[in-house]
């Protein structure tokens, strides 16, 4: 399976969106299972969640309303990792 930053790369409608969230998925139960979080910075969903809307908040980086499901997924995918 491709790695999660390259699915996120090809999301572009619907379903590639849902691949990806299924991938999301899949990491972290892996993360869970193997006891090590590769990359997952926050435990919980409340942490996930305000990791992602810090990003958002804080990131120079401004959504495209050309792709929302882009916009969507880039939101999940930081969530993973910003502090």
């Amino acid at each position: 399976m491709p790695e999660l930053h390259e699915l996120l790369g090809r999301v572009s409608d619907r379903e590639s969106f849902l691949v990806f969230v299924d991938a999301v998925i899949v990491e972290r139960k892996n993360a869970d299972a193997q006891d090590a979080l590769s990359g997952w910075q926050n435990d919980t969903i409340e942490q996930y969640l305000e990791s992602a809307a810090a990003w958002t908040k804080d990131s120079a980086h401004s959504f495209s309303s050309e792709n929302p499901w882009r916009n969507f997924a880039e939101f999940l995918y930081m969530g993973k990792m910003y502090e």
